[in-house]
């Protein structure tokens, strides 16, 4: 349908306002163009935000941040004649357009106006106006799946979540539908590397020269059998092999056989969002969310001298495919700067693989090739340039010929029975290579462009040089990358493009694993999360279950599915299962303390734990009648690994290193906030990172302590008599405080130079100052914690035993804060 614009105004509606810049200057003035500033309304945190009862009846409310944005937008469509909802052309747009047109359309902003839905995959000029001439309806099966899935995620993550305070002893964990399998994966994999066992085995490699061109070769038949990975296995036998070898060989080997032929290497299709992020991560040390936060900025647009320009197509997409008009410039561009030689006869074409791809969308690549890497050099920031040319050397290479090499193989005898093999090959034509390489995560790949051969014939002999055993050992399947992860994820079917940055980014702010190398190690809190969910909800982290879900998910937004039923299935599982948790596990099946040994001075038993402030060793029980011992775990040290001797070694400390020049005692310790030296009563000091608590000297500590006073001496800049109010020196720089409130000081102003009354009037316009950690007060906490609890299937069951269950919470609390000063 073409859609014809008049003079009436038109409002058009994206989730940025970098977005809503670039497409400003394509439609005019016709046009106001505004920002949502992504998502406006998400569930009400608390219960009965989803209904289960009620056919998952959903309460939204809007975003507190994005209120006025939504107001705006509502004033704005009071004035205007059409709306264009033009969110992104995923799901996830498709869901921001709905929630708009709901919040509107209840504002009684849309009466006698017109609504469509415009999508478009880059942001051009001709793409924009195409998407407006060309609008539709908001897709219903895409709401549909949207809801389904955030239902599913809400369900989950309110009935899982408050099992892992309440049985598992750990506040503030969540479970996530999709997270929690990727950290089962993590897990899984640092398992298989703790069982692994290595095992030796040896290679035999001569060292051979014909001409003076030297070269090598690697034993593969010995005696007439072949030499498999593990038919030498110890040094001795390695070492009967070479003699046996050298006798037979006399000095040279015998070119048996010659194999020659030409090898074609063909490119890889252009980026979808996973590949982006494997080859971003691989080739430039990007995070997920770093890649897709550059990308998104290329994709709404870059200011380098001619207005907002969107750089690349739609950064989330799953489609290796490209249309026809891009195949036919990027073409354009490869004869042009690589010679009609680069160009294969026809364009190549891509199939996506993944049964539930978006064939709609097109994979990622420039919006218009022609405007090359070097174009742009300096006209974007180092990140924009870096991801612009992997996205645009992919989709260039992925049009271009295809690479060829001259391969050989050749079979030396060294003796009878005795066979060597060598290979080669040589870059005949680049082809695609002059553009791209891809790379690969955890495979040794030789270099097939630089490894030559002599020229050899069968019959030649030449000369043997040496004999090489090398030992080696198995090695454990690697920890996973970035890269490696968002790979396994996709291959399992666990999310999909949109959500991996966010599910890695989940795991790591959660500190269930943490990046050691670039690889994801699990932390202690990740592994008893994990144990507990496989433990007690195996099916609803099992991979092919997750997977299911997604294919489910799918099966709704194509209408194939309604999603009532599909959420209804799911419920009664969980919710059954909840239940049987509720009921059946105790808090002594989850906890995973371990016991160590016995403490040889005291006789007490040691064993390891998890608690508020993370792992610790503890020496007694709490129903001894002396007082448990605690001892946090030091950085690097994990549950799993903690040895008797390992825990004793904690108890070390605090210590007391020797005294102050005045006589007091200077102690090092650990606390809840790091280790840290007290000199006087009341007076610490933080060590730093480098120094280790267990091992810091007095001098170091003097030194510290010093440093500290001295911070302490300069750190008051003025102070007014008869009131609290103070001009202080801080860690980011001058500022008055009056012990309740923080206030800046004008750039203009020298902060020695300040009167009281100055400092009264900024305090007074001063926000209120946060509680620690910038949380609010206790009581909100608590209510929302309520809100929480009461969300679990039982809840309602268990209000008879509330007065019961609160005498009960107050003594566990006592004895919790107990330990918790204990060990700090």
């Amino acid at each position: 349908m073409f859609f014809c614009r008049d003079m009436t105004k038109n409002l058009v509606i994206v989730e940025s306002p970098a977005k809503a810049k670039t497409i400003k200057k394509y439609l005019g003035k016709d046009f106001e163009v505004m920002a949502s500033y992504g998502h406006v309304r998400d569930l009400v945190p608390k219960e009965g935000a989803v209904d289960p009862a009620r056919q998952f009846a959903m309460r939204w409310e809007v975003i507190d941040k994005n209120r006025k944005h939504v107001d705006a937008i509502a004033r704005a469509m009071k004035k205007a004649d059409a709306l264009y909802l033009s969110t992104d052309p995923d799901r996830e747009g498709e869901a921001i357009s709905w929630h708009l047109h709901e919040l509107l359309r209840d504002a009684g902003a849309l009466e006698g106006k017109t609504v469509h839905r415009s999508v478009f995959y880059e942001i051009t000029k001709n793409a924009v106006q195409q998407a407006i001439d060309q609008p539709r309806e908001i897709a219903d099966e895409l709401v549909k799946a949207y809801l389904a899935r955030r239902a599913l995620d809400f369900l989950v993550g309110f009935n899982l979540s408050p099992l892992l305070w309440k049985k598992a002893g750990l506040s503030g964990a969540s479970a996530g539908r999709v997270q929690s399998p990727a950290l089962r994966m993590i897990c899984e994999r640092e398992e298989e590397i703790a069982a692994f066992k290595p095992r030796e085995y040896w290679t035999m490699d001569a060292a051979a020269e014909k001409a003076g061109q030297p070269f090598d070769a690697r034993l593969v038949e010995f005696g007439g059998g072949k030499v498999e990975q593990f038919t030498i296995t110890d040094g001795v036998r390695a070492a009967e092999v070479r003699r046996a070898i050298e006798q037979a060989a006399a000095g040279k080997l015998t070119v048996a056989k010659v194999e020659k032929k030409q090898r074609k290497r063909n490119p890889s299709p252009p980026f979808t969002t996973s590949t982006l992020q494997q080859e971003a991560s691989r080739k430039l040390g990007f995070g997920a969310q770093r890649t897709m936060r550059t990308a998104q900025r290329l994709y709404e647009g870059v200011d380098f001298g001619e207005g907002p320009v969107g750089l690349i197509t739609y950064m989330r997409t799953d489609s290796v495919s490209l249309g026809i008009d891009a195949i036919r410039e990027i073409r354009s561009v490869i004869g042009r700067l690589y010679g009609a030689a680069a160009l294969p006869d026809s364009p190549r074409m891509y199939r996506t693989k993944s049964k539930n791809a978006q064939e709609a969308h097109e994979a990622i690549r420039p919006t218009d090739s022609s405007r090359t890497p070097e174009q742009l050099a300096g006209k974007l920031d180092p990140d924009q340039h870096k991801l612009y040319t992997l996205i645009w050397r992919r989709a260039v290479a992925s049009q271009m010929e295809a690479a060829v090499f001259d391969t050989v193989a050749v079979d030396l005898a060294a003796g009878t029975g005795n066979t060597f093999r060598a290979n080669g090959s040589t870059l005949l034509s680049p082809g695609f290579l002059a553009v791209y390489r891809e790379s690969f995560d955890d495979v040794t790949l030789d270099d097939e462009d630089d490894r030559r051969l002599p020229a050899l014939e069968q019959g030649d002999q030449v000369k043997l040089l040496e004999l090489k055993p090398e030992q080696h050992f198995t090695e454990p399947p690697p920890r996973f990358s970035e890269a490696s992860l968002v790979k396994a994820l996709e291959e399992y079917g666990i999310g999909r493009p949109s959500t991996y940055a966010s599910i890695i980014q989940t795991l790591l702010y959660k500190k269930y694993c943490e990046l050691l190398n670039r690889r994801f190690v699990p932390t202690d809190l990740g592994k008893i999360v994990n144990r507990f969910l496989t433990g007690n909800f195996e099916r609803y982290v099992d991979f092919n279950f997750t997977a299911g879900m997604e294919d489910e998910l799918d099966s709704i937004s194509r209408g194939e599915e309604e999603w009532v039923p599909v959420l209804t299935r799911f419920w009664e599982g969980l919710s059954q299962k909840i239940e049987d948790v509720e009921q059946n596990v105790t808090r002594s099946d989850v906890a995973m303390a371990r016991d160590l040994g016995i403490d040889p001075v005291s006789g007490r038993p040691v064993s390891v734990r998890y608690g508020k402030y993370g792992a610790f060793a503890q020496i007694g029980t709490r129903d001894d009648v002396e007082k448990p011992k605690f001892a946090s775990l030091r950085p690097g040290q994990h549950m799993d690994g903690l040895t008797l001797e390992l825990a004793l070694e904690l108890f070390q400390l605090p210590r007391t290193l020797g005294e102050m020049p005045d006589g007091q005692p200077i102690r090092v310790a650990v606390g809840r906030f790091g280790p840290y030296a007290q000199f006087g009563a009341k007076k610490y000091v933080s060590l730093k990172k480098e120094d280790d608590p267990y091992t810091i000297t007095l001098e170091r500590a003097l030194q510290l302590i010093a440093e500290k006073q001295q911070f302490e001496a300069n750190r008051t800049i003025r102070e007014f008599a008869g009131t609290d109010v103070l001009v202080l020196n801080g860690r980011y720089g001058p500022y008055i405080t009056d012990g309740k409130k923080n206030g800046k000081i004008p750039k203009d102003r020298e902060p020695a130079s300040l009167t009281l009354e100055e400092c009264q009037a900024i305090l007074a316009a001063a926000p209120e100052r946060k509680g620690r950690w910038g949380k609010k007060t206790a009581p909100a906490k608590t209510a929302a914690k309520k809100d929480v609890a009461a969300a679990t299937p039982a809840a309602k069951k268990k209000a008879p035993k509330k007065k019961a269950a609160a005498k009960r919470k107050s003594s566990v609390k006592k004895k919790k804060a107990t330990a918790a000063t204990a060990a700090d």
